[in-house]
C-alpha cells in the first residue's frame, strides 16, 4: 500500500485554482475557463485525487476536448443537430455562444 498524506479540502482547491491561473494564462480559451468552476467541483469530489493539481489543471486545460460549438459545427449542421452528434458531457452559454465539454 502506498503512504498516504490527508489534505484538507480547501488546501487542494486553492493549490487547484493557482495552478488554474497560470495555465489558462498560458494555453486556456473561453472554453476552459467557462467549465472550469464545473471541472473543479468533480475532482474535488473524489476521496482520492491521483496526481498533482500541476498535472490535474494542466491535462484539463491542454488535453481536455472542450471549446465553442462553432469549432465544432460541419457544414449546414444547427447547433442542435451538432449538440445532439457530439454528445457532450457538459453545455454551457457564454454570451450567445454555446460551449461545449466533450471529456
Amino acid at each position: 500500500m502506498k503512504d498516504q498524506i490527508l489534505m484538507d479540502k480547501d488546501f487542494v482547491e486553492e493549490a487547484l485554482d493557482d495552478r488554474f491561473e497560470y495555465a489558462q494564462e498560458q494555453w486556456g480559451n473561453d472554453a476552459t475557463e467557462a467549465f472550469w468552476e464545473m471541472f473543479k467541483e468533480m475532482v474535488l469530489e473524489q476521496d482520492q485525487i491521483g496526481g498533482t493539481p500541476k498535472s490535474i489543471v494542466d491535462n484539463y486545460v491542454v488535453n481536455s476536448d472542450c471549446g465553442l460549438i462553432t469549432e465544432y459545427l460541419q457544414d449546414g449542421e444547427s447547433e442542435e443537430d451538432c449538440l445532439d452528434r457530439l454528445d457532450p458531457l457538459w453545455v454551457i452559454k457564454i454570451g450567445d455562444v454555446t460551449a461545449v465539454y466533450l471529456y
